[in-house]
């Protein structure tokens, strides 16, 4: 008995001097410094240059086509006008004389001239007539083209009866022209009209 009631008193100081747990201690906070960093504002951007709206087309109308002017093919007709075509390009004119008559003799004349350009290669006479009575000229005629000797030399016989019966005056002036052509019938050069205007008589009776 004894020995419990020591034991148990044993335990009893045992317990009292045991030292007092020390009561726990709160942890520390930990403080955590953050940077807010505040968003960059946009930058801004010049808008661009507004564009002009581009003007309305109009609608195409059917507008009426014009038809394209096209020659029309030329045609030889008699009377004509010589090719108003310009140059020195013949010479050496002759005829065989310078009066001629419808009823009397000389009846007809000879006319000659030379081709002074290698371009030309035919030629063709042109004649008028003017009354003498009034002055007034009539149009040109075409003789037709002159003989050639394949030298460069063109000659033509025109009679009374060749004289378009039209301008057969009574008195008149028979003047004419020569035209020189190249190998594709195109106009090289003419004779001016004044060059024999005058100098050649028609008559319908004998003089």
């Amino acid at each position: 008995m004894k020995k419990l009631i020591l034991g148990f008193l044993l335990l009893i100081l045992s317990a009292c001097s045991a030292a007092p747990t020390a009561a726990p201690v709160a942890p520390q906070p930990i403080i955590v410094n953050v940077t807010v960093v505040a968003p960059a504002a946009p930058a801004v951007v010049d808008a661009p240059p507004a564009v002009a709206a581009a003007p309305a087309t109009e609608v195409p109308t059917n507008a009426p086509v014009e038809p394209t002017a096209t020659s029309a093919p030329e045609i030889p007709a008699t009377p004509t006008s010589p090719p108003a075509v310009g140059a020195d390009v013949l010479g050496n004119f002759s005829r065989s004389g310078d009066a001629f008559s419808l009823k009397c003799s000389p009846s007809a004349i000879t006319f000659t001239t030379t081709a002074l350009s290698a371009y030309i290669v035919k030629t063709q006479f042109y004649y008028r007539m003017i009354d003498k009575l009034n002055s007034i000229p009539s149009q040109w005629y075409a003789a037709g083209d002159m003989d050639s000797d394949k030298k460069g030399n063109f000659s033509i016989e025109i009679s009374a009866l060749d004289v378009n019966p039209d301008v057969r005056f009574d008195h008149g002036w028979f003047e004419y022209q020569f035209v020189g052509l190249n190998k594709t019938g195109d106009v090289v050069g003419r004779t001016p009209k004044e060059l024999f205007a005058k100098q050649v008589t028609f008559t319908k009776d004998c003089p």
